[in-house]
């Protein structure tokens, strides 16, 4: 079951969490579409909406994750080495569960709580079965550290996935549980947390600005004034640095040079959605136009011409990193790259892109697998921004 992650056939619980996430998000955003939406899925018959379908595919892989004794997530789902460019079907290696994780415990909870939310009036069975694994996933974290995190077994080479601190993993967790539970134990951890800053983030590493939108979104009666105004204030000022980077940029793109890292694209997604957010508190429209220029950019606006979504436009991916693309000779259609990437770390980039400026260290070849590669939660973050920007242009 559940998701393969990236180009390769892996399947992770911190990347496959922040993925199911985006996309309860995006259908919370507008039930009223997602409800009648086909995505043409094996279960678009069902009575679940196909969003919904898709996103509980995962989850029931997700729960599989979880040790059943202790409540601990299991970190990943590989063979001991990535495999060739064939089919899915044909990776024969021996599968390997990895060792269990602060990351991937913390992110099960969060996304677990949310679930229990989401599928609370559709399957009630099922809703209870989140909230109860999520639960026991804190219990088994909330007294321990897991020191420098996760690292890969010595006879394991596949994607590491590793986060040094999970602080920001447990806050989000702490609200959504709090959310839902209304227990104060999670209040007290995730208050303790906002004393020292409000965490942000919406990648892998980073997990913040989920716990924020789960904190901003609860019932009023369950909030506490002050932090509301923190969070927002937070989320203000993060939205400041990104017009300003735009304001200077030639292609209003909010990165500057040191966003120019391995999954760029992500990084423009989510800009997006905090200027997104910044727009929804202040009103101020230098939000939603930068938001709007960060799609843009995303859709070949940019100093490569390139639209960074595989089959759209005139100019788009056509040899990605992606193992079923290249055994197949056609790129599937739909999917989005990591995009510039100015630390070149492939050896295809190091050669090909040497010297060139940021913005365009970028090649559209199958062995560049850190400019031209894409995952799930490359992807999930996209849905979510074109959710979002959709709803603000037609409320319009």
């Amino acid at each position: 079951g559940g998701w393969h992650d990236a180009g390769d056939y892996g399947r992770y619980v911190v990347t496959g969490a922040q993925t199911a996430m985006d996309l309860m998000l995006c259908y919370e955003s507008n039930p009223d579409y997602w409800n009648k939406a086909s995505l043409n899925i094996p279960e678009s018959e069902s009575e679940l909406p196909d969003i919904l379908e898709e996103v509980k595919f995962e989850i029931d892989w997700l729960l599989k994750m979880q040790d059943e004794k202790t409540g601990g997530v299991y970190h990943k789902v590989t063979c001991r080495t990535f495999p060739g460019f064939v089919m899915p079907e044909a990776e024969t290696a021996e599968l390997v569960i990895s060792p269990v994780s602060g990351t991937a415990t913390a992110d099960f909870a969060a996304v677990m709580a949310k679930a229990s939310t989401v599928y609370k009036n559709m399957d009630v069975d099922f809703s209870k079965n989140c909230l109860d694994a999520a639960i026991k996933a804190w219990e088994y974290i909330k007294d321990k550290d897991f020191g420098e995190g996760f690292i890969n077994p010595a006879d394991i080479t596949t994607g590491q996935y590793d986060d040094v601190c999970d602080t920001d993993e447990r806050y989000w967790a702490a609200v959504e549980l709090y959310k839902v539970t209304g227990d104060q134990q999670y209040k007290e951890y995730f208050e303790n947390v906002l004393k020292d800053k409000v965490p942000m983030g919406y990648g892998w590493i980073e997990m913040g600005s989920y716990g924020n939108i789960a904190y901003l979104s609860m019932d009023s009666s369950k909030q506490d004034k002050a932090i509301v105004d923190k969070i927002k204030s937070a989320i203000i000022a993060e939205a400041d640095k990104f017009v300003e980077n735009a304001k200077v940029d030639g292609y209003n793109c909010t990165l500057g040079i040191d966003g120019y890292c391995w999954g760029s694209n992500l990084g423009a997604c989510n800009n997006a959605r905090v200027l997104l957010q910044a727009n929804e508190f202040t009103g101020r429209d230098e939000y939603k136009i930068a938001a709007q220029k960060q799609l843009d950019y995303l859709l070949g606006e940019n100093s490569l011409s390139t639209c960074f979504v595989s089959g759209y436009g005139t100019i788009s991916p056509n040899n990605v990193h992606h193992r079923p693309s290249v055994v197949q000779k056609e790129t599937v259609k739909g999917m989005i790259v990591g995009g510039p990437n100015v630390r070149l770390e492939d050896p295809y980039a190091a050669t090909a892109l040497k010297g060139q400026p940021a913005a365009k260290c970028y090649a559209d070849h199958d062995q560049s697998y850190s400019t031209n590669e894409v995952t799930i939660y490359w992807n999930s973050p996209l849905a979510s921004l074109l959710t979002e920007i959709w709803q603000w242009e037609h409320a319009a």
